[in-house]
This record gives structure tokens, sequence and C-alpha cells, in this order.
């Protein structure tokens, strides 16, 4: 018995990957690779707190306190130490029980410093590229209006057809090359929102009047649901109007001819609360788990319009969790879909209003803290 477990031993120590058993608040076993990567090389059933110097951020620090207190779910978490350079690591913590330590969790660690490396380099690739295509694009594009407003001379059927063909796919690509360059910046975190006061009624109507007559050309029923007591809401409001275009512009292209959209937008508790729902055809099970990730899109099949980046609902998510929120879905294949999202009115959020609010004490600014008071925020 002694010699298997000097063999399993032997064999965890040649293994590619970092491997950490912990107990009790100590480290019980840690191979080769950890302590390698880690820079640890103290002797076994040390206290945890010398391995946790090791990780240096006091986040990652926090975490692993917190989830050794009650491991019970396996957990995937992105780390980041410096040993003496910066190394970027996938961390697995798994729990565990056995009559040896009782309760513990493995901790598997993947160095993945040279996939982030790689990743950064396309990124940044794609985002350069796309960035040089902007001048070029914009060039062809007033070209070719000069050339369908007949500024220079008149047009005949199948030329002008041909020219709008043209025309329209040029827009489409420059919605690509912004997609791909907001992604580009909010991957670099230099995405800033200019928040102001808003009227987030207005906000959904403007909108919805925007999209009224393209819905009612697809024979699709297009609803607004808004409550008329809304307070004035300090958010960005071009990029929650990017947000609501990007999800009724995908309704649109998953909803076929005689379905129904709704633009909706409720208070919750301390939160407003905004959604889009279609009668389309659903998102399978397999890509409703994927549907948030970056370049992930739905089979073509399954569209009854035109395939993009795969980065709009990235980008969406990312702009409602910036304002404090999320963005999620709730949907059945083949039934139709709800794209929602909250933004949370909290105690900071009422300060700030407030402070806006002393330098113009109009009836309607008072009127919006007062509603906010009373909804509790």
């Amino acid at each position: 018995m002694q010699n298997k477990y000097k063999d399993l031993l032997f064999l965890l120590d040649k293994l590619p990957e970092a491997v950490i058993v912990i107990s009790s608040n100590k480290v019980n076993y840690i191979n080769n690779k950890a302590r390698e990567l880690l820079d640890y090389y103290l002797p076994l059933n040390k206290p945890l707190q010398y391995l946790l110097n090791c990780f240096q951020e006091v986040d990652i620090i926090n975490f692993i306190n917190n989830y050794l207190k009650n491991p019970l779910n396996l957990v995937v978490k992105e780390v980041k130490i410096f040993n003496p350079k910066e190394l970027y690591l996938k961390a697995v913590f798994s729990p565990f029980r056995s009559s040896s330590f009782k309760k513990g969790s493995i901790i598997i660690l993947h160095d993945i410093t040279e996939e982030k490396r790689l990743q950064k380099l396309k990124d940044d690739f794609i985002a350069n590229v796309s960035h040089e295509f902007k001048t070029p694009l914009a060039i062809i594009k007033e070209s070719i209006s000069l050339l369908l407003d007949k500024v220079i001379g008149k047009l005949n059927n199948e030329q002008e057809k041909c020219l709008s063909i043209t025309y329209s796919n040029i827009e489409r690509l420059t919605r690509l090359i912004h997609n791909i360059l907001d992604f580009s910046k909010i991957e670099e975190g230099h995405i800033v929102l200019h928040r102001e006061l808003t009227d987030i009624n207005k906000l959904a109507i403007n909108i919805f009047n925007f999209f009224k007559h393209n819905a009612e050309n697809r024979n699709i029923k297009f609803n607004l649901i808004i409550n008329h007591n809304f307070p004035l809401i300090y958010l960005d409001s071009d990029k929650i109007t990017q947000v609501i275009t990007n999800l009724i512009s995908n309704a649109l292209q998953f909803t076929n001819p005689g379905g129904k959209i709704t633009l909706a937008v409720k208070m919750f508790k301390s939160n407003i609360c905004i959604s889009v729902q279609d009668t389309g055809i659903g998102i399978k099970k397999e890509d409703k788990e994927k549907i948030f990730h970056k370049f992930h899109q739905i089979n073509k099949e399954d569209s009854y319009g035109k395939k993009g980046t795969g980065l709009v609902l990235t980008i969406s998510k990312s702009i409602i969790r910036l304002h404090g929120g999320d963005l999620n879905v709730k949907s059945k294949h083949g039934k139709g879909s709800e794209f929602y999202f909250n933004i949370p009115l909290t105690t900071e959020y009422l300060s700030i209003v407030n402070s806006l609010f002393e330098a113009d004490n109009s009836k309607d600014k008072l009127k919006s803290l007062n509603y906010l008071k009373s909804e509790g925020a």
C-alpha cells in the first residue's frame, strides 16, 4: 500500500499541470509544477497563508479564503501572478471529502500565459485592421451616396439597383467594424460611460418609433410597454440605446412574419428592468449557454437575416455590467426568447442624482428624486 502511495505521488509530480491539495487550512500536498509556478518551496502541512501569499492579488486571496471555508461546487477562475514575470493561470477549484482529510479542496493550475498573449495579438490585429478600414469605407460610402443622389449624373434602373446593394453592404461592413472596435475597447477597459439624467420612457419611445415601420414591413407586431411614472435615470443614454437597438435588431432577425416583439420598461424594487421579448425561433439549449461568448453565432439556417460578427450580445452585456447590472436571456427553442437587463438604482446613485438636483431643483427632477426614494433605491 505504501509503495502504491509513493507511485501516485511520483506520477503527480511528473504532471504538466500544477496540483495542490488543501484541507484544514493547511497545504497537504503540492506537486513540482505548482511549486515552480508559485515559487513555493516550503514543506507540506504549513499553514495555508504561506501559499496564499504567492497569489499576491488581494481579490484572489479573498476568493480562495472564502471558497475554502465551504467548498461545495467546482469553480473555474482566471488568476494572475508574478513569478517574476506576469503569468496568467486558469485555476480549477474542486471540493472533496476523504477519511484522511475530511473536507478540503483540490486546486489545479494551468498556465495560459501564451494563450493570452496570442489572443491579444489576434485581437490587436483585428482592431488595427478594422480601424484602418474606417476611412476608405467612409470615402467609398460617400461616393456611392453622391451617385445614388444623382449629383454626378443620371442612373438607369439597373445601375441604381446595383449601387443600392453596394451601399447597403458598405453600411453592414461599417457596423461590423464598429462592433469589433467597440469590443476591442471593452477588452482593453477603455470604454467610458458618459452618464446624464435620462428620460427612460422617451428613450424607449424613440427606439420603438425607429423600428416600428421596419417591423410592420415584415408583418411583425411590435408592442411597447412603459410606466409613465418613471423618474429620470442617471445613465449613458447612447450606450443603453445601443444595447436596446441590438436586442430589437436580433429579435427582428430571428422572428418570422406574423410574429410579435415586445419592448418593455418596468421598475422592480431598486432596478429599472428593460426587456425585449419575441415569438421567434428561440435558442437551442447548447447555444443558450454560449450566447454571450465572443464570436459565438447561432447557425445560419436558424436565422431569417444575415449573420454578424457574434459580438453584439457580448458588447451589450459588457455595457450593462458597466452600469452595475446584467443582461440575461430566457428562451425555449421554437417558442421565442426574452432578453432582459437591469440597471440598479443604488444609494450611491441617489447621492449622485441628489447633487445634480441641487444645481437645478426643477419640479420634474424633484419629482424623480421623491419617486426613487419611495421605491427604496
